[in-house]
């Protein structure tokens, strides 16, 4: 059984589809709830927040808790069931997580001061509700396959998950078919061409960037930061500014990149880093989170310690006046890449998958 949220999103169908080419059968299941099972849920969390109303239905675990495995599906309550997003227990047969995150994590970053961005508008009451779903699911489930090792070991270290039910399995690129050799060329790292990718601007360190370029520019007015996501900004020497844009125009901005910089201040993996590395592309990050699992400095790019705009405009002002050591390091993002596939996750989700049942079926 494959259970997801409301949507499928690409992790979810490129996973899926690594499955069935190592042979397995699907069997989808959205768990999208009907809005009027919703509505009662969405009045009692209706809240007036800085001028704008929010309620919390689609979120908060009260509209969950009743779900079940559908009637016509009845017939198969005791397959294995791989739950995607926040997840609930459908019946009584093993269930299988699949996490970059956890509540309690969201909650330990709230209290220390540390923004949280897309969970900062979360009322202190709801994510402890969710806190306390959360674990009641993970308590209940076989296995908890984990994007990084970094949240396996806070999940850990918060004392609710037993070590040998949590497992780093990695994630895969979700843009562009893999190359079987480096497409990275010397011209790439001599061509002083950055990229950026990421709709939401400031969680993803864009600001950051952006003062960081102001330093960059006036040094190096040949250079050029191309930013694809956001609509376009203000006009900036050297910035060029995609919008939102196709998988296709991010592929061929890559193809064209000396360095992928993301400075993301919240970031619990990073997809987007091993879609750059796919192409060759070493990358700039922020050493906090999953970021440092992938991005070695000196090898496959360079982390920032800090969120100061001095420190980013030196390391791209030191790649670009070192396009040789920049070379050497796409050979490292490349063979890095290959350690993130689909593919790659699937065997190992298998190999568990089965070991956990005990019988060796898939």
């Amino acid at each position: 059984m494959w259970a997801y949220g409301r949507h499928i999103n690409r992790t979810v169908e490129n996973l899926g589809r690594a499955f069935q080419e190592q042979g397995f059968e699907l069997f989808p299941l959205s768990l999208e709830v009907p809005r009027y099972r919703k509505l009662w849920v969405m009045l009692a969390t209706l809240q007036y927040d800085h001028g704008r109303v929010r309620a919390y239905s689609s979120v908060d675990p009260r509209t969950y808790r009743r779900l079940k495995m559908p009637r016509e599906w009845e017939h198969w309550q005791n397959k294995p069931v791989m739950m995607f997003g926040d997840g609930v227990i459908l019946s009584q047969a093993p269930h299988f997580l699949y996490r970059d995150l956890d509540y309690q994590t969201v909650w330990d970053y709230r209290k220390a001061g540390i923004p949280t961005y897309m969970y900062d508008h979360f009322p202190d009451r709801l994510l402890r509700r969710l806190i306390a779903h959360q674990q009641r699911v993970f308590d209940s489930a076989r296995v908890i396959f984990t994007m990084s090792e970094w949240i396996r070991q806070r999940m850990i270290a918060h004392g609710g998950v037993p070590a040998d039910r949590v497992v780093t399995v990695g994630a895969g690129a979700n843009v562009g078919a893999p190359y079987r050799e480096n497409p990275y060329t010397e011209a790439n790292a001599e061509r002083g061409r950055f990229v950026f990718v990421g709709r939401d601007f400031r969680r993803k360190g864009g600001d950051l960037l952006l003062e960081a370029w102001r330093r960059v520019a006036p040094q190096y007015p040949k250079a050029r930061l191309v930013i694809v996501g956001p609509e376009a900004g203000e006009p900036i020497p050297g910035i060029e500014w995609r919008g939102p844009a196709p998988a296709e125009v991010i592929q061929a901005e890559l193809r064209q990149a000396t360095a992928f910089v993301m400075p993301s201040l919240w970031e619990p993996f990073g997809v987007a880093f091993l879609e750059a590395m796919r192409f060759g592309v070493p990358c700039v990050g922020m050493n906090r989170m999953a970021m440092p699992e992938f991005i070695h400095p000196g090898e496959t790019g360079q982390l920032l310690q800090t969120e100061n705009p001095n420190e980013l405009a030196a390391i791209l002002i030191h790649l670009l006046e070192n396009p040789g050591e920049v070379f050497r390091m796409s050979q490292r993002a490349f063979q890095m890449s290959q350690n993130f596939s689909w593919s790659r996750v699937a065997a190992k989700m298998q190999t568990e998958i089965a070991r956990r049942l005990g019988d060796g079926t898939s």
